[in-house]
């Protein structure tokens, strides 16, 4: 894949950097420059360990330092001194190195600190921050004021030091790095069933800042590894930039965030590895901003927001103008060995009756890999938070992690409620939208609350496979594991394909209520059985029983009690063959839900279409289309009702029911009453060994009812015809005394072999009954054709006619059938005939 050998450059690429930026490089500490003249910083210890920054200029409510070198060493701090009245410290490094903080960073006072070096940062992994304002480290050239005056780092003699507040940060050219090391985070997940989802924060280490702060890092390229940035309630804001101006919006005198116009920013790559962790749970505010080209998320690394109050936070935002890549790669946590520590990802989750925050993706391309996750969750009162993805491209979930022991945690997109709220809702609009080897996109209620809507637009969606450990299918769903409601699904596309046990379904499988599943497609198709498992491919609207792997796992109980979904299909042309299924069923107690489709055409080859249930009522069927309903290679149509529920119905308006090779429709039940069967067709061909039924094993038997909409008596209505006799355009069709070439047609014959004979073929001979009214008028001899029709033709649209029918009163006409069910003949005009002597 094109998008994986790129980052398999960008990680290379981290591997250089480490060289350029090393935390074990030889340097002087903290070095001021001249560049401020008198009022230069200066550099005073405070003991052995600390040392304290004092000097600078100060305009209004602004102080200005700017260095040669700046760093800090390991178990070493540097404080930069804050005069009363002072809000803002401005530091600049203009000398040609990296700047390398290893130790402690802070202010002694509540001053926001911007850090600019357009060489690069390092913090290295036991580097902290200890201030009480915001904190903004940036390869920035220069820092721009609300005057439009500017503090620069690269071009330090044009610098105009105001008391205006800063408004942007401007980057003139591709600058340094900022990389920040770590240990990673400690994120878990305690064992399902004991305590689903459950999971464990992190201890508070890495760069951090009070409550209600911002922590903001911009540069050409971030790379975190093991990195953590802490923001309680605050703002943490991520930018990978080349080129262009970021915008700072104030929002009070120590929280701000940052904006941007994409038209006029050039961004470049960043990089979340070895459980790296950006983290602004708090009971208010708390927003997330990561932007860049390239976005990779790796090793169980975490974007996270735990609303952990009432009130509703903030949100997470991701953008990537080129791929943003979740490979995610499940371990087993070093500290709790017993515990699952899942590929972290994106995600939110609510604690309390506040909602989560909801999550927003935009990319060129989106690729979930080996447990990479995009979720959002809620476990009590409050509703999970939504996830919004707009992609110009694909979007891909691949699978779940080889490592997992539990084959419980996939790659995904999803949102679940576990309490009494509400999961939240999921939209996707993409060019394509694919999901692979067990990865699934989902909307679950685990508890008594509702689940949310899913809602996709792609030109193409393809739902393939399973996870060959789990057999857990490839799946888009929205279902009920408890007492809830689940949401419904609604999917838009071009063209859908699930294949070899792929899945989309609205389900419930507990004690709830199912949704209802809703597809609009130009083509769909369902086709084949799992190599792994057997599983068919399957659209379902069901409750259903789960694999006793997922029974045990999620705690669900054996049978489904609760009721089942609806589903309706809008498509131009379905296919649904090799073993592949679209039903709506219940497994359980209850009755089975309404499948609807309207299509131009429904082909079903060794497949089925069915409403089924165990015990109650059998769904209902109802297909409409505008052309033919094809069933070939042992197909079904079944409304079945196990028990004593009464079968489903069936109702069918088609031009053409096309019944093949031991295939059948039926409406069943064992000990209820058997179902009904309606069809309304203007053509019904059915072999030998097809079946149309509505029957009961122990009780009454339903009804087949069978109305033909095309009404010959109507169609043939000629009240004022010409008649010509034959002898007199024969010479129209066949000159009858010198060879002319010849023709040939496929179909049984419509045309004698020559014109002196007579049809002789009867495979394509179809007796009509009589009908009611007979209004052909008059009767024209056997050698007499009808020619210049007056009246206006009352039939359907005209086709041309390729099969004959014989009438009751032994007339022939012509009609048209499907062109599946032609025979092949040859027609000729004769090369020669005799001329007759007189």
């Amino acid at each position: 894949m094109n998008n994986l050998k790129i980052f398999s450059f960008l990680i290379i690429a981290i591997s250089l950097q480490n060289q350029l930026i090393n935390p074990e490089y030889t340097f002087s500490q903290v070095i001021p420059d001249s560049t401020l003249g008198i009022e230069s910083s200066v550099v005073n210890p405070i003991n052995s360990e600390n040392d304290r920054i004092d000097g600078g200029a100060i305009r209004g409510k602004n102080l200005f330092h700017s260095f040669y070198d700046f760093n800090v060493n390991e178990d070493k701090g540097v404080y930069f001194a804050n005069p009363a009245s002072i809000e803002n410290i401005f530091t600049r490094v203009t000398g040609n190195h990296p700047s390398h903080i290893l130790g402690r960073l802070g202010v002694l006072g509540g001053a926001n600190l911007f850090f600019l070096n357009p060489n690069g940062i390092l913090f290295g992994a036991n580097a902290t921050l200890d201030l009480k304002g915001s904190f903004s480290a940036s390869t920035a050239s220069n820092i721009v004021f609300e005057d439009r005056s500017f503090f620069s780092a690269s071009n330090p003699s044009e610098s105009i030091l105001t008391s205006s507040i800063p408004t942007g940060l401007g980057f003139l050219n591709p600058t340094g790095k900022i990389q920040v090391e770590g240990t990673g985070h400690n994120l878990i997940q305690l064992p399902i069933p004991d305590t689903p989802n459950q999971f464990l924060n992190s201890p508070k280490t890495g760069l951090t800042v009070d409550a209600q702060r911002t922590i903001n890092l911009a540069a050409s390229q971030i790379i975190f590894n093991g990195g953590i940035l802490t923001a309680p309630s605050g703002n943490i804001e991520v930018f990978g930039i080349d080129s262009g101006e970021l915008t700072i919006n104030w929002h009070n005198p120590y929280l701000f965030s940052i904006d941007y116009q994409v038209s006029q920013v050039t961004f470049n790559d960043l990089f979340l590895t070895r459980l790296s962790l950006l983290n602004a749970s708090g009971t208010t505010n708390g927003n997330i901003q990561v932007v860049g080209k390239n976005i990779l998320i790796t090793d169980s690394s975490a974007i996270f927001i735990e609303n952990q109050g009432s009130q509703a936070l903030g949100s997470i935002k991701i953008q990537a103008t080129g791929t943003l890549e979740n490979f995610g790669i499940t371990e087993l946590s070093p500290i709790y060995p017993n515990f699952v520590r899942p590929g972290r990802g994106i995600s939110s989750q609510a604690r309390s009756e506040g909602k989560g925050s909801d999550i927003y993706i935009l990319a060129d391309q989106l690729i979930l890999n080996s447990s990479g996750r995009i979720y959002t969750s809620q476990f009590a009162e409050g509703n999970a938070g939504d996830i919004s993805i707009e992609v110009n491209k694909n979007v891909d979930i691949l699978g779940v992690a080889p490592n997992d022991p539990n084959f419980l945690i996939s790659s995904l997109i999803a949102s679940a409620s576990a309490g009494s709220g509400k999961s939240g809702s999921i939209t996707v609009n993409s060019s394509s939208l694919s999901l692979h080897q067990g990865g699934f996109l989902s909307t679950i209620a685990l508890g008594n609350g509702a689940g949310g809507d899913i809602l996709l637009n792609a030109d193409t969606i393809l739902v393939e496979g399973l996870n060959k450990a789990s057999f857990f299918p490839s799946l888009i769903s929205a279902n009920n594991q408890n007492t809830g409601l689940a949401g419904n699904v609604y999917v838009n596309a071009k063209y859908i394909l699930v294949e070899n046990g792929g899945r989309i379904d609205a389900s419930n499988l507990a004690l709830g209520r199912a949704g209802n599943l809703f597809i609009t497609a130009d083509i769909i198709e369902v086709k084949g059985k799992s190599p792994v498992s057997n599983a068919p491919s399957l659209i379902t609207a069901s409750a259903s029983i789960p694999s006793e792997l997922l029974q045990e796992g999620l705690s669900l109980p054996d049978i489904a009690e609760g009721t089942s979904g609806n589903l309706k299909i809008l498509a131009n042309q379905i296919l649904v063959s090799n073993g592949a299924s679209i039903n709506v069923a219940h497994d359980g107690t209850g009755d089975g839900g309404i499948l609807t489709i309207d299509a131009k055409s429904i082909t079903l080859n060794n497949s089925l279409i069915a409403a089924t249930s165990q015990a109650g009522l059998g769904g209902n069927i109802s297909l409409t289309t505008d052309h033919d309903i094809t069933l070939r290679g042992n197909s079904a149509i079944s409304a079945t009702a196990g028990g004593t529920g009464n079968g489903g119905n069936i109702n069918i308006n088609s031009r053409f029911l096309i019944l093949k090779n031991n295939s059948s429709i039926t409406a069943q039940a064992f000990q209820g009453r058997g179902g009904n069967i309606n069809l309304t067709v203007e053509g019904l061909l059915e072999s030998p060994q097809s079946l149309i039924s509505a029957s009961s094993e122990f009780g009454v038997d339903g009804q087949v009812s069978i109305e033909r909409s095309y009404k010959f008596e109507d169609a043939l209505l000629i009240p004022n015809y010409d008649y010509l006799q034959i002898d007199e355009i024969l010479d129209r069709f066949c000159n009858t005394s010198e060879p002319k070439g010849s023709f040939q047609t496929i179909g049984s014959g419509s045309l004698p072999p020559s014109p002196e004979e007579g049809l002789t073929s009867t495979d394509s001979l179809i007796t009509i009954p009589k009908p009611s009214s007979q209004s052909i008028q008059p009767e024209p001899s056997e050698q007499t054709v009808i020619v210049r029709p007056e009246a206006k033709w009352k039939g359907g649209r005209i086709v041309e006619g390729n099969t004959r029918l014989r009438l009751p009163d032994g007339r022939i006409i012509l009609i048209a059938v499907p062109d599946s069910l032609k025979i092949s003949g040859d027609l000729a005009c004769p090369a020669s005939k005799p001329t007759p002597n007189n």
